[in-house]
């Protein structure tokens, strides 16, 4: 079952979430984080247009044990405003599943030198 998680962010700051996986997935061989503006179309078979995404093999993604994960994206100029995200999961068995899914609602950031 996937789990719906909404988070908020500000806007230019490290992405740093710790997520928890369902307990129906115990071992797994790939995990994707993507962050969209938007619900693609069920044409859209990459994530070229993703604002945002990381993998476990990519190394922004650290299984934690104990049916965690820890999300790691850095330099987030993600637009202000409501993003949606997923977590998927490739099982051992090669099975995807999506464990959490949401909104992300992102704040803008006053400093904008660093």
């Amino acid at each position: 079952m996937t789990r719906i998680v909404d988070l908020t962010h500000t806007r230019g700051d490290t992405f740093d979430r710790l997520l928890n996986l369902s307990q129906s997935v115990l071992s797994f061989d790939e995990i994707w984080f993507t962050v969209r503006s938007a619900y693609p179309e069920s044409s859209v078979t990459d994530e070229s247009d993703a604002l945002d995404s990381g993998t476990l093999t990519g190394g922004e993604i650290v299984s934690t044990g104990a049916r965690q994960v820890q999300v790691t994206i850095e330099n987030t100029d993600w637009p202000v405003g409501k993003l949606v995200y997923d977590v998927q999961v490739r099982s051992i068995s090669g099975q995807i599943f999506t464990i959490v899914r949401g909104a992300i609602k992102v704040y803008g950031d006053v400093t904008r030198s660093v």
